[in-house]
């Protein structure tokens, strides 16, 4: 049993010391042991942070982890005045504070060019968001963000600029005149007049509130004139040619 035991234990033994040559093998191949020299090196390059970044061989990976070394914690704090920015807070692991302001990234509504804004009103008198998305595509040109135009991009853009689009049973006809020869006014006239939208126009005629003179019959466009009109939340109150003139 003893010399069982003694056996085994100097085959581990020579497996243990076999496992150590190795790996000081790897160590030496991999130059896992710093020198002197590297170390020396090493600090040379604490001292140039910046080369070390910029270095071709550093991966985003080993940034990161130099971020993850120096930093602590990030603030970012928008401002409006005196101008739109971001003011930027870093605690560094020594407990140092620094801080510097940037100017803030303009929005997409910013970023759309006017040229743009004004093909997509053009457009939108005669065809629908994602026909115009299609268009503008079509000719190469970028949403705000640099991005391909879709519906939801087009309909954003026309509400911010109170770009109206033309009613899908109503594209492909001539919009009616706002005011006629003989002083009828009409649905977009009425709107425009008292700084509405059609919408709210549309409701004042389902309520009774405003009447028309002519028309609206048979899909034909209403005609309205100077009249009395009563408006939600508000007393009644009277048009006259002179105010609509």
């Amino acid at each position: 049993m003893a010399r069982t035991l003694v056996r085994e234990w100097n085959e581990k033994l020579g497996e243990w010391e076999s496992l150590e040559r190795e790996h000081q093998q790897v160590l030496r191949r991999e130059k896992v042991e710093l020198t002197i020299q590297d170390r020396a090196h090493l600090l040379e390059l604490a001292k140039d942070l910046s080369y070390v970044w910029h270095a071709r061989s550093t991966t985003n990976a080993e940034r990161k982890n130099l971020l993850r070394i120096l930093v602590r914690e990030v603030v970012l704090s928008p401002v409006d005045v005196p101008e739109r920015g971001i003011h930027i807070q870093l605690l560094w692991q020594t407990g140092t504070c620094s801080e510097l302001s940037i100017a803030r990234r303009p929005s997409s509504e910013r970023a759309t060019s006017p040229e743009v804004i004004k093909l997509i009103g053009t457009l939108a008198k005669e065809r629908s968001d994602r026909e115009v998305a299609a268009e503008l595509n079509r000719r190469g040109l970028l949403s705000g963000v640099k991005r391909a135009w879709d519906k939801e991009a087009v309909r954003w853009v026309r509400k911010r600029y109170g770009i109206r689009c033309q009613p899908a049973g109503r594209r492909g006809r001539p919009r009616q005149p706002e005011r006629r020869a003989d002083g009828l006014y009409s649905l977009q006239g009425v709107a425009a007049l008292l700084g509405v939208t059609e919408p709210v126009v549309r409701s004042w005629v389902e309520k009774g509130w405003l009447r028309g003179v002519e028309g609206g019959g048979s899909g034909s466009p209403r005609w309205f004139t100077a009249e009395d009109h009563q408006q939600p939340g508000r007393s009644r109150c009277r048009w006259s040619r002179g105010a609509l003139s």
